[in-house]
């Protein structure tokens, strides 16, 4: 037979964005010290929702409806400096201090909310967490005596909050008790330059927001779960009658005292400060490329190859949109100092140039390429970059020029 999976809605539009801006830039010391401030507030009306349908409306009767409507408003400020010259000494760095509130005003008129540990209320932040109030752990049978009615509660079980006062711990005593959205982020970027080495750092972080660590429920409860898969090395500080200043339950393979259910025990500030890149680089004499055999040719300028480590996190785009940073040396395998056999051969033995029209290069888009001759290829966005004999030559399909670079030994340009 045939069944209907869904109801369609004639009436369902896009939902309806208005932003107001407001902002600054100010210029200080001949332009080195710059200043940028913006205030924004965004409405955004009719999003969408499906509330639930009554029973008697029959099978896959409930709709998507635009129905909901939410509030941002936030400020960024950002601060940088470009230093003058200390001798053969520069550096230059930008700080960006941001924060958004935003709230539910509206989801519709059959719903109080939507999920479950995590929520969408009406009048609060996006994705608020909601669950019990933990309030440590009973150390002994008076305790447990004097609590409201908990099931399964015992000395070094987990203590829940009466938030109704009921004198019973059910449903109606969960609250809010997280929030995920940062109260303040930051960043920082810094370069420092001495003669021709390069220093450059960036850092991140978010500050005043939770997370759930979900984690714990395996790696502290031997009751969750199997015991086939592994738990933390810290429960052997579990709770026991003469080890009652710990914060982990007492071990037990049942759940009698529902421990496994969304608390603040779970919930954990998420608060960080991290270096997310880092990478030092040299950056070579053009006169000497082009006699060792490393000269990179960019767009319409030529610009010294530099050779460099780096460690980061996720990676900032280091070219600007529409050019692609990636490409790959494949003149063999790379050596400690991150060059193809091809390119270090050439260091070595002073190759004469070869004359570029007795073996020209593939087309657009070929991956591969001879072993030896560093060939490569970014997919598209470059003709052809190849090696004849001591020149590496490089054309962009762009009106533009930058510097190029060769980043460990992944052999990245």
């Amino acid at each position: 037979g045939i069944t209907l999976s869904a109801s369609g809605n004639p009436e369902l539009k896009w939902e309806t964005t208005v932003q107001n801006n407001i902002g600054i830039d100010l210029q200080f010391l001949n332009g080195a010290l710059n200043l940028t401030a913006d205030y924004y507030i965004k409405k955004t009306h009719d999003m969408l929702t499906i509330p639930p349908a009554l029973d008697v409306a029959g099978e896959n009767a409930a709709v998507w409806l635009n129905t909901g409507s939410m509030k941002n408003n936030g400020w960024e400020i950002q601060l940088s400096y470009n230093s003058p010259k200390y001798g053969d000494f520069s550096w230059n760095g930008s700080v960006n201090i941001s924060q958004y509130k935003n709230k539910l005003e509206k989801l519709n008129n059959r719903q109080k909310f939507i999920g479950g540990d995590q929520r969408l209320i009406p009048g609060q932040p996006m994705g608020v967490y909601y669950g019990y109030v933990c309030d440590g752990i009973f150390q002994n049978e008076t305790e447990v005596a004097n609590h409201a009615t908990q099931q399964g509660a015992a000395p070094g079980r987990l203590i829940y909050r009466d938030l109704d006062g009921n004198g019973v711990i059910n449903d109606d005593d969960r609250c809010i008790i997280g929030d995920p959205n940062p109260d303040v982020s930051l960043g920082l970027n810094l370069t420092f330059k001495y003669r021709r080495l390069t220093l450059d750092m960036f850092f991140a972080g978010d500050f005043g927001f939770d997370i759930q660590n979900h984690m714990k429920r395996q790696l502290y409860s031997m009751a969750y779960s199997n015991l086939s898969t592994n738990r933390s090395a810290d429960i052997l500080n579990a709770w026991t009658p003469t080890n009652t200043g710990s914060d982990i339950p007492a071990l037990s393979l049942t759940d009698d005292n529902n421990e496994a259910r969304f608390s603040t025990y779970y919930v954990e500030d998420g608060s960080y400060m991290k270096m997310k890149y880092l990478k030092l680089s040299y950056s070579f004499p053009e006169h000497l490329l082009g006699h060792a055999g490393a000269f990179v040719h960019a767009g319409a300028g030529a610009s010294s190859a530099r050779p460099g480590r780096q460690a980061h996190g996720k990676r900032p785009h280091p070219f600007p949109a529409g050019v692609l940073p990636r490409a790959r040396l494949r003149g063999g395998a790379a050596g400690p100092d991150g060059r193809g056999a091809g390119a270090r051969h050439a260091l070595r033995h002073r190759l004469r140039p070869r004359c570029p029209h007795r073996r020209r290069g593939p087309a657009v888009g070929q991956r591969k390429s001879p072993v030896g001759r560093g060939l490569v290829n970014v997919g598209g966005a470059l003709d052809r970059i190849r090696t004849c004999g001591t020149l590496l030559r490089r054309q962009v399909l762009y009106p533009l020029s930058y510097e190029g670079t060769i980043q460990g030994p992944d052999r990245r340009v």
